[in-house]
């Protein structure tokens, strides 16, 4: 018992410190300050954690330029996440122009790769394309769907 107060008294020490050297204010949480240095070495869930950090505003103010970036970089390693999300701004026209072409293979990569995700389960992921697929016509979806090729054959890299 004395050993986890000790441990939970050094953890509130060292946050508190940790929290201390932020001095700018821009990120009062220390998120972006813990995890880029990860997401930078191409750990993805540290990219994902900056993408939807940036993408919800909730530590750090919005910024759908930057959840982009990080999506985007976690999208090149096969995380259906991070491609969904993709699909998803690129719907939207968040950070990007909107695009219904790339909205589109995002979705169908994330779809296809057969995990869940963190915003859907995978047979809503599966709806959401479908969905989306009903907005285009066929040559629209033939040509998205193509594309998801193309990007798969390039594993992942320079899609969009």
């Amino acid at each position: 018992m004395r050993n986890a107060i000790l441990i939970l008294l050094l953890v509130f020490v060292e946050s508190n410190a940790w929290s201390a050297e932020l001095n700018d204010g821009s990120d009062p949480s220390g998120v972006i300050k813990y995890f880029q240095p990860y997401a930078e070495k191409g750990n993805v869930n540290a990219q994902l954690t900056l993408g939807s950090t940036y993408y919800n505003g909730k530590f750090v103010p919005q910024d759908y330029a930057k959840a982009i970036k990080w999506f985007r970089l976690a999208a090149q390693q096969g995380d259906a996440t991070a491609q969904n999300y993709l699909g998803l701004m690129y719907l939207n026209g968040q950070g990007v122009p909107e695009n219904l072409l790339l909205a589109h293979m995002w979705s169908n990569l994330a779809a296809a790769s057969g995990k869940e995700v963190m915003i859907l389960k995978r047979d809503e992921l599966t709806q959401m394309r479908d969905k989306l697929a009903s907005q285009m016509t066929p040559q629209q979806v033939a040509e998205a769907q193509k594309m998801a090729q193309d990007c798969l054959a390039k594993n992942l890299k320079g899609c969009d």
